[in-house]
């Protein structure tokens, strides 16, 4: 087997990062290299690579890192031999050659070849750029959630790729299409297979009627959904990799049913440096910082118990609202966005919404949030006990000249003046008598009134 030494270190260039350097299985640190083409496996994902040879080639299986080291050390004009005799493989060049051991080509673990089901050819910038933009936003290897470990692409008459974490989603639709309805999760390691690939090897234009709209047509690639598999190729390219079983929540359905009744647009710039600013503020209060705006002004608060800071800035509202965020996810967001940005709001316990003209449309959950710089200052404790003793007393003074005001209107004339005091004695009126009689022994003597006390009539 023979190949030009750059053609040959090219190829291999693009398996950096796919062929694993401890795997489970010890021969997928082996590249397949025969029949024109140059395959590597990591059980996961399976990359095909053409190589400029003839399909005659006897296959053979090289060590990658081994020979990888060898090429980026031979000069490139150098014509390199493979020979693989049983469990050695001999690589020679015009002034060396080196011997490895390795495998049988035989037991190398192919995927398995599986027929399409429905296919067919997008943009591939789009594409490609969509299950970047989502990947940012998926779930980490760590996360029990495997639904949510990748780009998530909705297929149909619109392609709509999203990603999410749980505290986050990133949204966008496509102008693509696909001819059947159907969803698939591409893992996020495969995204970044892709995008890297895509980069170092692109897809080519359809051919058009002339060389400049050639030229000037979009690079394609092939989106196929397999029985079991999902495959991903273009000009001199293949991935298949396995489908992702564990079914995502239905962002789909989400997004429908989310409301944005109050909107706010502001400058980028201008809430990114106001929440740089405070940063290192905001880590004493679990990073998060409150956001409140009316139509006319948007203030930023962060801090905690000793430190303290705040930020105001100008935007076109189109009512009032408060709501805490993650300063990290905030920052992140504007980073790479230059201009007007627009802010969508329904009520605080729903998340916001983030629109940047053709960038993918974000929504972050709301944080909780104990007390708001705009809530009403509460007394202090001892102003609020001396204000209730002071309502109580009241109370109890107002209660007394009732029940006494209560008592002359109801008996008017069936009262006596009597001094309070041990020793008094209810004196019996006389029979059919409306007044009372003067005692035997001597007048009463008229005192000042203190207090009127009913005396039980006979």
């Amino acid at each position: 087997m023979k190949i030009k030494v750059v053609d040959f270190r090219e190829k291999m260039a693009l398996m950096a990062g796919i062929v694993s350097k401890n795997p489970t299985l010890p021969i997928t640190k082996n590249i397949w290299v025969g029949k024109g083409k140059l395959i590597c496996n990591n059980l996961e994902m399976m990359l095909t690579v053409d190589l400029p040879m003839s399909d005659d080639q006897e296959p053979c299986l090289i060590p990658y890192a081994e020979v990888m080291d060898l090429l980026k050390y031979t000069p490139g004009n150098e014509v390199m031999i493979l020979t693989q005799i049983k469990n050695t493989v001999k690589v020679s060049w015009g002034t060396g050659s080196s011997t490895f051991g390795t495998d049988n080509p035989v037991d190398f673990p192919f995927l398995e070849k599986q027929e399409p089901v429905s296919a067919a050819q997008l943009n591939g910038n789009l594409f490609i750029d969509a299950l970047q933009a989502a990947a940012k936003y998926a779930a980490d290897e760590s996360d029990q959630r495997s639904g949510l470990k990748g780009s998530i692409v909705y297929l149909g008459d619109t392609i709509q790729v999203a990603g999410a974490d749980g505290f986050r989603l990133s949204y966008q639709s496509l102008n693509l299409k696909y001819p059947e309805k159907g969803r698939v999760t591409i893992p996020i390691e495969t995204v970044k297979t892709l995008a890297k690939l895509w980069q170092k090897a692109p897809g080519s234009p359809n051919k058009k009627e002339n060389f400049v709209k050639t030229v000037l047509s979009p690079k394609q690639l092939e989106l196929a959904l397999l029985p079991s598999l999902t495959r991903i190729s273009w000009t001199g390219i293949e991935v298949i990799f396995k489908q992702n079983e564990s079914a995502p929540p239905d962002f789909l359905a989400l997004m429908a049913t989310f409301k944005e009744s109050i909107k706010v647009k502001f400058y980028s710039i201008d809430l990114l440096a106001a929440l740089r600013r405070m940063s290192r503020v905001a880590k004493d209060s679990s990073s998060i910082v409150k956001i409140i705006w009316d139509n006319d002004y948007l203030s930023v608060y962060a801090g905690g118990e000793k430190n303290e800071t705040s930020s105001r800035i100008d935007v076109d509202g189109s009512g009032p609202g408060r709501i805490g965020l993650n300063i990290n996810y905030l920052i992140e967001y504007l980073a790479d966005k230059e201009g007007l940005v627009e802010m969508g709001w329904n009520s605080k316990s729903e998340p916001v919404s983030f629109h940047f003209n053709n960038h993918p449309y974000q929504v972050i959950m709301p944080m909780n949030v104990q007390a708001w710089p705009d809530d009403p200052v509460k007394p202090p404790e001892e102003t609020k006990t001396e204000t209730t003793q002071a309502a109580t007393s009241e109370t109890v003074s107002n209660s007394t000249q009732e029940e006494t005001a209560a008592v002359d209107e109801e008996d008017p004339e069936g009262s006596v003046e009597e001094p309070i005091g041990e020793g008094a004695e209810e004196v019996p009126a006389a029979e059919g008598a409306g007044e009372q009689p003067a005692a035997e022994e001597e007048p009463v003597a008229t005192e000042p009134k203190k207090r009127k006390r009913k005396v039980k009539t006979s």
